[in-house]
């Protein structure tokens, strides 16, 4: 259902002769998805959006996979499978990451 609403909005908006993009521009929000610019952590326009047991946290400087886990309780494991990180390399200083708490 979740792909279904946005791809219906769309529909009626070209169906309807809608040129205008910024119509289009708070679709991911209003249907659970943040960002939108291109920088998804899984290559998709689309960020993940967190959940009422987790939080978004921003790399330090220094930071590393395994002392970020340690910092919020959960594990190195979680971490890279709700990032969606295909690689360590991934992981950096200034990125916005969402954090699973145990």
């Amino acid at each position: 259902m979740r792909v279904i609403l946005p791809v219906l909005a769309v529909a009626a908006l070209v169906a309807t002769g809608c040129e205008r993009r910024d119509s289009l521009n708070n679709l991911p929000e209003r249907y659970g998805h943040a960002g939108g610019s291109g920088s998804g952590n899984s290559g998709s326009s689309w960020q993940k959006v967190p959940r009422a047991d987790e939080q978004v946290y921003t790399v330090a400087q220094g930071d590393t996979l395994t002392s970020v886990a340690q910092k919020f309780g959960t594990t190195v494991e979680d971490l890279i499978k709700r990032n969606d990180f295909r690689s360590h390399s991934e992981f950096k200083a200034g990125k916005t990451i969402i954090v699973p708490r145990k």
